[in-house]
């Protein structure tokens, strides 16, 4: 097995030697994170622990020149001497500040964090909710929480908590706002009362003093709501009040915005492109593979997260889907 102090310069004589074919327009690539975890957890399987994330910057920071969104995507198109790659993170938990921040310090490395603003205010997500249901609820109350969801299980199944809360939260994510409140959260509270929900999001102090480290904070919705779950009124409110909350916060003008869930058409359409255009944000982000070229003539761009959790691979694994464009 490699040595985690070789793997830094394999991956920047492999990302030199293959950057030519693998991106040869230059493209910009643009990750996305979501939490940086002190531990593993089922809950999250996506999501890098301190020391996981550690060790890919090491190598990243020896393959790429990292930036946030707003600086990197000017260099679409432009021969620099590594090729480019931006840091995000999505919806604005804590363990961004209390575990990633520290290594993005460390390392010389600034990132941009899109915010849902309503989990900066009341300190968690309806996401969270959901997860805090299925983390501490009993094991005889899972079934009955997933008999009206496609796909779960029978009533008698043995339950695998973390696998439920994933599946029930595909089919919650999809509800409109009041269906959400007035009956999936409802019903979630009468299967079993669970013990309130702890503080886990940013606020605005937080997010001030990323901005003051030189890091970026972006648009992520108010409520993290899929723009088409709800009418086009309040996903116009929903893009408005994230921007203006979060301008008031960190005192300076927000340009950077991502789509929740990002899938494009599933998750907003061509009208939505046009409500971000118009609120004031220059950049957009899906959550489709590929990188941003230098013939972008608009929104929303591209980002991705390579499924190759071992830093060599994902590194190669980032150029090789940074050199794909729409």
């Amino acid at each position: 097995m490699l040595s985690m102090k070789l793997k830094p310069l394999l991956a920047r004589l492999a990302t030199g030697v293959l950057r030519s074919k693998l991106n040869p327009d230059n493209n910009v690539g643009v990750l996305y994170f979501h939490r940086v975890l002190k531990r593993k957890d089922p809950f999250f399987p996506d999501d890098f622990t301190e020391t996981e994330f550690s060790d890919l910057l090491d190598v990243l920071a020896a393959s790429f020149e990292l930036c946030t969104v707003s600086e990197g995507i000017r260099k679409a198109g432009e021969k620099t001497e590594k090729p480019v790659l931006c840091i995000t993170f999505d919806d604005g938990y804590f363990d961004n500040f209390s575990n990633a921040l520290p290594i993005l310090e460390e390392k010389g490395v600034k990132a941009t964090f899109f915010v849902a603003t309503s989990g900066v205010e009341r300190g968690y997500l309806d996401q969270d909710i959901v997860e805090n249901w299925f983390r501490n609820a009993d094991d005889a109350f899972i079934p009955l929480a997933l008999r009206n969801v496609p796909g779960g299980p029978l009533l008698g199944d043995s339950p695998d908590r973390a696998k439920a809360y994933q599946k029930y939260l595909n089919y919650f994510k999809y509800l409109t706002p009041e269906y959400q409140a007035k009956i999936a959260l409802a019903r979630l509270s009468q299967i079993q009362s669970i013990p309130t929900i702890q503080d886990c999001m940013m606020k605005p102090e937080h997010l001030k003093r990323l901005v003051e480290l030189g890091h970026e904070v972006g648009g992520h919705t108010h409520s993290h709501r899929i723009l088409t779950t709800v009418e086009d009124d309040e996903a116009l409110e929903e893009i408005e009040t994230c921007k203006k909350s979060l301008e008031e916060w960190v005192e300076q003008k927000v340009s950077a915005f991502a789509y929740p869930n990002g899938n494009p058409e599933t998750d907003f359409t061509e009208s939505h492109v046009a409500m971000v255009k118009g609120c004031g944000f220059n950049v957009a982000f899906s959550t489709k593979d590929g990188g941003v070229s230098s013939r972008e003539n608009g929104q929303p761009m591209q980002r991705f997260l390579p499924y190759r959790r071992e830093p060599l691979q994902f590194a190669l694994s980032s150029l090789k889907i940074m050199g794909e464009s729409a």
